[in-house]
């Protein structure tokens, strides 16, 4: 089971994912604003974050920047969720270190909350086999190199 942090404004969609997230066995922790959801990742670190991009306090650009600048969350995964179709903002996001970018009017909650529980899943595996490898004292042998690999197209 990993943990999801959904920084969402909207109460409405908030609890529809949160509601369709736990659906798939993951705790989630809700943020209202961009202020509370950086505080949020920093203090419970989830497995991934699902990020709006429209919210008061401090946006969802303005968040995902802090996120990644932070030694505490700079490797946590961050899937953004907009409502807003611009062309270039896929790839803006994309390159502020966004593992993942969807538009909200495009992508069925439901399959939001599939696409969350497969990444936390291969996270969850990358992490056990590391653990697993470091354990048996394979540090510097080619596993490793598969691990941050395999860990790199989770990002």
């Amino acid at each position: 089971m990993g943990r999801i942090l959904v920084v969402e404004d909207d109460a409405l969609l908030s609890k529809l994912y949160r509601t369709l997230i736990e659906k798939t066995g993951q705790e989630v922790i809700v943020a209202n604003d961009g202020d509370q959801g950086f505080a949020l990742a920093r203090t419970h670190k989830p497995d991934l974050i699902v990020l709006d991009i429209m919210m008061p306090k401090m946006n969802g650009l303005q968040v995902l920047d802090a996120l990644k600048k932070d030694p505490v969350t700079v490797n946590i995964p961050v899937m953004v969720l907009t409502g807003l179709s611009q062309v270039n903002q896929g790839k803006d996001v994309l390159a502020r270190g966004a593992s993942m970018y969807f538009d909200k009017s495009e992508t069925d909650p439901k399959r939001v909350a599939e696409i969350v529980s497969e990444a936390v899943g291969k996270q969850v595996k990358v992490a056990v086999t590391e653990e697993v490898s470091v354990g048996r004292g394979q540090q510097g042998s080619g596993a490793e190199a598969k691990m941050t690999q395999a860990a790199n197209k989770v990002k």
